[in-house]
């Protein structure tokens, strides 16, 4: 049964690579390739790269807390939340399960509103925007769910909506991260301080 999951996923995983066939190059990475010899870009040695991105590291530790920060709101509000709801709240396993599921679910719906906004304000002032809304409400909704465990329908809507609306809130740290590099080195920077943030948040 926990295996289907995992096959599933190489639904979403197929059409990503078809797709990603089309998906045209930036304009930096055309302009290094006709500028090189024989159409070829000429990479420097992994120890250049490695000096050139401890040159971003300001940029990497700003990266790595907006990272390890929006991990940590998935985790406390996607996972931990439905055993906190049983252990602390009295909630039962299905209404703590219906809590993920529209938490997830409202997250979803609001994605693309956060996508627009971002491009209408920044991504910067989108997740300081995401911020602030997880400060102001995380706690009281968490309180809400704790004196009050026999409303655990309102407390259900309640949580589900709210950390819904803050995970998709948290979606621009994707281009908001990106943005902190460079085009050349932005590939090895994001990936190498999104594992770090990743593994510290998570």
């Amino acid at each position: 049964g926990w295996r289907i999951p995992f096959f599933l996923a190489a639904i979403p995983g197929g059409v990503s690579l078809y797709y990603a066939q089309n998906v045209e190059e930036s304009e930096e990475f055309l302009e290094a390739t006709r500028n090189s010899s024989n159409g070829r870009i000429v990479k420097e040695s992994g120890w250049d790269e490695v000096k050139e991105l401890l040159q971003y590291l300001p940029q990497g530790v700003i990266c790595m807390t907006g990272i390890s920060s929006m991990i940590a709101l998935y985790y406390v509000a996607g996972m931990y939340s439905m055993t906190w709801l049983v252990k602390f709240c009295n909630y039962t396993p299905t209404a703590a399960t219906w809590q993920m599921l529209l938490n997830q679910t409202v997250a979803i719906v609001f994605c693309p509103v956060v996508g627009y906004m971002a491009d209408q304000i920044g991504v910067a002032k989108s997740y300081f925007i995401n911020t602030v809304f997880a400060i102001v409400t995380t706690v009281p909704t968490y309180l809400f769910c704790y004196i009050y465990p026999q409303n655990q329908v309102l407390g259900m809507l309640v949580t589900g909506s709210t950390f819904g609306v803050a995970q998709a809130l948290s979606a621009a740290c994707y281009h908001w991260v990106a943005e902190l590099f460079p085009s050349h080195i932005r590939g090895l920077a994001v990936s190498t301080y999104y594992s770090v943030g990743t593994a510290v948040g998570g």
